[in-house]
């Protein structure tokens, strides 16, 4: 029989969670790389948005228009939207573990340099003084109020970086079906190999750079990775990897989510790969989930092409349908 938990349990036993993991010396904690669905203020459910964008603008290009984040926060929040995490959420209410949502790793929060400024306490999964893909994560998951107050994480702990590409080739996450022993799975694996590859896409990024700047009559001063500093990164990135499955499993066993969802193929492949760790094949839950897992698109790739307003009105619904579509996961024992 499944007891359920409090927000303020569950906050706290992920707090208690020995991560493996340090910053400047100083321990770092599941906060350091989790979330919530929660804000002060948050955004109002999708339909109302629409409605109001529907009524108040009669051409395509006026709603387009009404539907990017800074032009909604001022004309229809009236600046009132507060991304902050909500000093209240750790309420003896009880926590709302139906859905667990999963990113690849750590984007930029705060600072230039893409480091944390709120380190030592929970905070907004998102930078919330950036707010373009804050919106549209909370718009992708805004479709009514099922998902506020789920738990949200990263797999791979402690890199920040927003291009997940560089976190896809650093981790050697698209190479089973092109180089199958260059995964950290792999039982043939090789870290010179390893080493090599990576050297071998920092001269190709290296390339492309160069190339960039020539067409902007910009002189390029190329930089240099050493298979000795190749060789550094990989041992580096593979421990971070096996520590990363075994602290997605502990935070796991605190939430006991019925349904994984992933933000992106990237985020799904890399947990399938993990699959063959032994995180993840000692924990029947886990492994069930992550086999059973639902895909849906990454939120900061929505409006890049089509607009917010057709994200809005099509996909946003279109994402709500198909994690409601897919059930929770069936023969879980918590």
């Amino acid at each position: 029989m499944t007891t359920f938990l409090t927000r303020k349990e569950v906050g706290t036993r992920l707090g208690e969670i020995n991560t493996g993991f340090s910053y400047n010396g100083e321990e770092l904690h599941d906060w350091d790389f989790s979330s919530f669905v929660a804000c002060t203020h948050p955004l109002e459910i999708n339909s109302k948005v629409r409605e109001y964008i529907d009524t108040n603008y009669e051409s395509e290009k006026e709603r387009k228009e009404a539907a990017m984040p800074n032009q909604l926060a001022k004309s229809f929040y009236g600046n009132s939207v507060d991304f902050s995490f909500p000093k209240d959420f750790f309420s003896n209410e009880k926590f709302n573990n139906n859905y667990m949502f999963v990113g690849v790793n750590i984007a930029a929060r705060g600072e230039a340099d893409g480091e944390r400024t709120d380190r030592g306490k929970w905070g907004n999964f998102r930078d919330t003084k950036i707010i373009t893909n804050t919106y549209k994560l909370y718009e992708e998951l805004g479709e009514n109020d099922m998902f506020e107050g789920s738990y949200i994480t990263d797999i791979i702990k402690n890199v920040v970086d927003s291009n997940a590409g560089k976190i896809v080739d650093s981790f050697f996450i698209h190479e089973k079906k092109r180089k199958p022993n260059l995964p950290f799975t792999s039982a043939n694996g090789n870290d010179d190999e390893r080493a090599e590859e990576l050297q071998r896409i920092f001269e190709s990024n290296e390339n492309k750079a160069e190339k960039d700047a020539v067409k902007k009559g910009i002189t390029y001063l190329r930089k240099h990775l050493s298979r000795e500093q190749a060789l550094k990164n990989v041992q580096i990135n593979k421990e971070n990897y096996f520590k990363s499955a075994e602290l997605f499993s502990k935070a796991i066993n605190v939430v006991r989510p019925n349904k994984l969802v992933v933000f992106g193929d990237a985020a799904a492949l890399t947990l399938q790969q993990m699959l063959k760790t032994d995180a993840f094949r000692q924990d029947a839950n886990v492994t069930k989930l992550v086999q059973d897992l639902v895909e849906i698109p990454h939120y900061g790739l929505q409006g890049s092409k089509s607009g917010m307003y057709h994200w809005l009105e099509v996909e946003a619904p279109n994402v709500f349908a198909k994690i409601e579509h897919a059930g929770f996961t069936t023969g879980l024992n918590w």
